[in-house]
C-alpha cells in the first residue's frame, strides 16, 4: 500500500494568511517564508517576481501536456481539469509578466496574493 505523500504546507499556508495569523515555527511556510524574504531583501521585488512567473509557467506547461494527453484518450473529466488549471496558471502568469514588463509593482502585491488565494481554493475544489 502506497504510503500518503508528504505535506506540502500550501493549504496551512493559505488558513494562516485568510485568517491573518503567522506561519507556525519550523512548518513549511515559515521555512519558505524566510527564503522569500532573504530574495526580496538581497534581490528585490523584481528577482522574487520574476521567479514566481518561471514557477508559475513551469506549472502550466506541465498542465498543458496532461491536457493533451487526457484530450488523446478523450477524458472530458480530466480535460476540464487540467483545462481550469492551465487556464488560471497561463492567465495569472500573463498577467504578472505585462505588470513586470511595465515596471508597475505597486498593485502586485495585492494581485499576486489574490492570485494565489484563489488558486488555493480552485486547487481545494478541483480535487
Amino acid at each position: 500500500m502506497p504510503g500518503r505523500p508528504p505535506k506540502h504546507g500550501g493549504e496551512a499556508a493559505v488558513k494562516a494568511i485568510q485568517h491573518g495569523e503567522p506561519f507556525l515555527d519550523g512548518s513549511p511556510a515559515a521555512v519558505e517564508e524566510v527564503k522569500a524574504r532573504e530574495l526580496l531583501e538581497s534581490e528585490g521585488p523584481t528577482a522574487a517576481l520574476t521567479m514566481l512567473s518561471a514557477r508559475m509557467l513551469a506549472a502550466a506547461e506541465l498542465y498543458w501536456g496532461a491536457l493533451a494527453t487526457a484530450a488523446e484518450n478523450k477524458d472530458l473529466k480530466a480535460m476540464d481539469r487540467y483545462l481550469a488549471r492551465f487556464g488560471w496558471l497561463a492567465t495569472s502568469t500573463a498577467r504578472l509578466l505585462a505588470e513586470l514588463r511595465k515596471g508597475d509593482k505597486a498593485n502586485d502585491k495585492s494581485r499576486l496574493a489574490k492570485d494565489a488565494l484563489l488558486a488555493a481554493k480552485e486547487a481545494r475544489h478541483g480535487q
